[in-house]
């Protein structure tokens, strides 16, 4: 057995070097990160993260005999710095000094099966050239806090980052204090370089994952997160604030509700000076959140930079209501693109767009199903209909607004329940609202209540409607 862990070391020494020269090459140059066009460098990061995570006997088992003869010649195992994993101890130091030293060192920190408390005021601050790889069954467990503002996890102002595996466990249910909605379980501020995979973040006062700024840098950059859960978080499952080249790959989110928005994923600079580039989404999954996915762009203006969105393969179940996009009036550039949205047992609206000016981005939105919208039985067109367009609900304070520039291409409507709830197929606000390009493209409208136009086909002479 001695034999053999020299022999494992041999091989996994230079597969760690190679990770962390490949974190300081990994998207230098051009960034086009589609699922599948991944950038070289990130791709092969990738797959030798793959490879540690599941190298024989040596980690991952859940073996506690294999787990000490993980020495800190490859791994900074984090029992050897004292941490316990015990549930009783604060872990916080012992996992810092471990993060601290695999930074220096260049070796993985590793965080074997345990539960491990997490003091959330201190927070576990991750350093430049990080790759911290955790157990399946480790689970970081928040210690709780009075403060509104806390993370188990925090990525602040630095590059080069990889977290694997583990369930981060927030203080919901602890909270010491009332206040505030930012209790993170990772909180990403203005880094770059950074990779997310296989990582749980329940529970938490806050999000489950958040990505924003820093002091030093107006947004974060190269961020990937895969395969990542979020259920039952208070706010969001995760929060999207400012971002280039963002990739949010297979999502799971679930059970988001406390304070509003409790979004699925939320998506919602916090000013006009916030970033959103190239970000993209793919094969995201909500279920039972207030919102399954929100776009709040009202922060931006005319002046901000342009924003491109591109969104892939969504699903949501029984959300309150499927996605939801405003512009809130403002005057925003670039565009947005959502493909193949499904939107299934929604209690409201499969889709809401609300405020969204004839002068702002392109909104698209191809190949939307909308199945058995509004479960609650509401009877207002507002809330009833499948997909609904609003321009604004007060004529005095927005007199003179034009909305459009939005194109639903080839959407399905469908109740297929034995007593439809579904009024409207579309309903597009009030007829003395004025729009301008709003195109639904070859409609499927099956087992809708409504059988005549007014129902089915609401306001079309606002629209073309084809």
């Amino acid at each position: 057995m001695k034999y053999k862990y020299k022999k494992n070391a041999l091989v996994i020494l230079p597969i760690v070097v190679i990770i962390i020269v490949g974190f300081i090459l990994i998207i230098k140059e051009d960034t086009t990160i589609l699922d599948d066009d991944i950038p070289l460098g990130y791709d092969a990061m990738e797959e030798q993260m793959e490879y540690i995570q599941n190298y024989g006997d040596i980690i991952m088992t859940g073996d506690s005999n294999i787990d000490a003869r993980i020495t800190d010649t490859v791994w900074s195992n984090v029992l050897f710095y004292g941490a316990k994993g015990d549930g009783v101890t604060d872990d916080t130091a012992s996992i810092q000094k471990a993060i601290d030293d695999s930074s220096k060192k260049g070796t993985v920190a590793f965080i074997p099966k345990g539960v491990y408390l997490i003091n959330v005021d201190k927070t576990l601050k991750i350093r430049d050239n990080t790759v911290l790889l955790m157990d399946k069954e480790a689970i970081l467990r928040a210690i709780p806090s009075k403060s509104s503002k806390t993370a188990i996890i925090s990525i602040t102002a630095v590059e080069n980052v990889a977290i694997i595996g583990g369930i981060l466990e927030g203080e919901r249910y602890g909270h010491l204090g009332e206040d505030g909605e930012w209790g993170m379980g990772i909180r990403i501020y203005g880094s770059s370089n950074v990779l997310i995979k296989n990582t749980q973040a329940n529970n938490c006062w806050g999000d489950g994952f958040y990505i924003g700024t820093s002091t030093l840098k107006n947004y974060s950059e190269n961020v990937r997160l895969i395969d990542v859960s979020a259920d039952n978080n208070r706010r969001q499952g995760i929060s999207l604030i400012s971002g280039k080249n963002i990739e949010i790959i297979r999502p799971r989110l679930t059970n988001t509700h406390g304070t509003d928005p409790s979004a699925g994923i939320d998506i919602e600079p916090n000013n006009s000076n916030n970033v959103l580039e190239n970000i993209k989404i793919i094969d995201a999954y909500t279920e039972n959140n207030a919102i399954g996915l929100q776009i709040g762009l009202g922060k931006l203006n005319k002046n901000s930079r342009s924003i491109s969105i591109d969104i892939t393969g969504f699903t949501d179940y029984r959300s309150e209501k499927g996605m939801h996009i405003s512009c809130n009036y403002s005057i925003v550039k670039g565009y947005v693109n959502i493909n193949k949205p499904t939107l299934n047992q929604n209690e409201v609206n499969g889709i809401m767009i609300y405020g969204h000016s004839k002068e702002a981005l392109i909104l698209t939105i191809d190949q939307p199903s909308v199945i058995n919208a509004n479960t609650g039985g509401y009877q207002s067109p507002y809330d009833a209909s499948a997909i609904a367009i609003i321009a604004y609900r007060n004529l005095k304070e927005r007199k003179g607004f034009v909305a459009g520039n939005i194109h639903i291409l080839n959407p399905l409507v469908e109740d297929n329940r034995e007593e439809p709830k579904t009024l409207y197929a579309f309903y597009v606000t009030e007829p003395e609202m004025t729009f301008k390009d709003v195109l639904i493209l070859n409609p499927v409208i099956n087992g809708i209540m409504g059988d005549d136009d007014e129902y089915t086909r609401f306001a079309n002479s606002f629209i073309s409607y084809e």
